[in-house]
């Protein structure tokens, strides 16, 4: 039994009915799937971001204490307590690891920045890790006036050897520094910020810094605008 042209025709609009709603379902599963690793990979930035951010800052918190901690157990009573095994020396290992519990969540992050980030968020994400080394650095500094030099006498070494006798004080030259590096972290965070709300496409981008001009300001300038405020 031949068949018709119109029979023809059902089937063949059947078949393309059928491949068009295949095709259909598998452009919407594509699709659907597409935007789920763009979502993904949006959360994912910005978990990284964030965690960058609150790092940076649990860090110089910590570094800040080491700092204390540094500045309490110096001088001639922490010499005798550690030698008459009162307590026990301080053990740099034990300091790298207090650090590094939380700056190895951070540099995990600028990993996932690496991976899926633009150049601009990479290079910002980078600019808070130099920052956060340099609080590190500036808060375990020694004052230059105890830092033996190899090349000096024995009689200067044993001058410098005495300074280590008389607890520090904290403040000098050093803690100067140190509260600049600071800034320099608090800037570079809320730089990183604005790159995080432009890449995620927040409208204001500037409102961190915006909302914190200060952080714009000079060092001096804003130790100017501090001792203006108190006397008023």
């Amino acid at each position: 039994m031949a068949i018709t042209s119109t029979e023809w025709a059902v089937v063949i609009a059947s078949a393309s009915a059928s491949i068009l709603t295949t095709l259909g379902a598998r452009w919407l599963d594509g699709s659907r799937a597409k935007r789920q690793a763009e979502v993904a990979r949006e959360d994912e930035l910005k978990n990284a971001c964030v965690q960058i951010i609150s790092g940076a800052f649990r860090v110089s918190q910590k570094a800040g204490a080491l700092r204390t901690a540094m500045i309490h157990r110096s001088g001639l009573t922490e010499g005798l307590d550690v030698l008459l095994h009162i307590r026990k020396p301080a053990d740099p290992l034990e300091i790298h690891d207090y650090l590094l519990a939380e700056l190895s969540p951070v540099l995990d992050a600028q990993s996932v920045l690496w991976l899926s980030g633009n150049e601009t968020l990479m290079r910002s994400a980078g600019d808070v890790i130099l920052a956060i080394a340099e609080v590190i650095e500036k808060s375990t500094a020694l004052p230059n006036d105890r830092l033996p030099d190899p090349s000096a006498s024995h009689f200067e070494h044993l001058k410098v050897s005495l300074r280590g006798l008389i607890p520090s004080t904290g403040g000098g030259q050093e803690e100067v520094l140190r509260q600049e590096s600071v800034k320099r972290l608090a800037l570079a965070c809320a730089k990183f910020g604005e790159v995080m709300r432009q890449t995620l496409g927040v409208d204001d981008v500037g409102a961190i810094l915006k909302a914190f001009p200060s952080l714009l300001m000079s060092p001096d300038e804003s130790s100017n605008s501090d001792e203006l405020g108190s006397n008023e």
